[in-house]
């Protein structure tokens, strides 16, 4: 079956939209692991897959890093390996963590969560990141297309529409009327009339400011 994904389905929007409280999205646990590998391949360049093979070599050769007393691996030790043996993948050679696949883990824990993540398997958790990262870029498509977020971020922007005299509200909701102190949804009705009443207005001001300019400049000539 696999997962596909393009930002003018809104599918993870939708879902979420559906369920305010949603932590895992249902592909989480509708797809194989090897599925969702080959979607973070997709869009990785083929660097989950390259990770794993890296931590698979890793637990072949992991006895032949030098360690300290404590057990632990030496850092020029693994930091040698590491360069050796890692191609693409960007890395960081003071926790040794691996970065770019959507979830950022050392590599001798790869399968072992961290704080606030949700899955020890890194093709889970990385899988999980990226359809977050995925969520918020159909959001943000949504702001730019849908017409009523188009329309609420030009009357933030408007010059006039503070003319008007409305007491409204501002925030992570967009632009909201004032209704008994609480903010409150504009219909689309609404907002389109807003808009075209600002726009006749702006117009009516362009003008009338143009005429006093060149009437001021013709009385009182420099």
């Amino acid at each position: 079956m696999g997962f596909t994904w393009n930002v003018e389905e809104q599918k993870l929007k939708k879902e979420k939209d559906s369920n305010k409280n949603l932590q895992i999205f249902s592909a989480e646990n509708l797809i194989s692991r090897n599925e969702k590998i080959a979607f973070i391949d997709s869009r990785t360049n083929g660097q989950m897959t390259e990770l794993l093979e890296l931590y698979d070599k890793f637990q072949v050769e992991k006895d032949t890093i030098k360690k300290n007393v404590d057990g632990g691996f030496k850092d020029n030790s693994l930091k040698a390996w590491m360069s050796k043996n890692i191609e693409t993948l960007r890395w960081s050679d003071y926790k040794f963590e691996i970065w770019g696949i959507g979830c950022d883990r050392r590599l001798n824990s790869l399968m072992y969560k961290g704080p606030y993540q949700t899955y020890d398997d890194v093709v889970d958790q990385a899988f999980h990141n990226m359809l977050w990262d995925l969520y918020h870029e159909e959001v943000d498509w949504f702001k730019a297309h849908d017409e009523a977020s188009i329309l609420k971020k030009k009357l933030e922007e408007s010059k006039v529409f503070p003319l008007l005299g409305f007491s409204y509200w501002t925030g992570s909701g967009g632009l909201q009327k004032d209704v008994n102190g609480e903010p409150a949804p504009y219909t689309i009705e609404e907002l389109r009339y807003l808009s075209t009443v600002c726009d006749k207005l702006e117009k009516k001001l362009d003008e009338t400011t143009a005429k006093i300019r060149a009437d001021f400049e013709k009385n009182f000539p420099s």
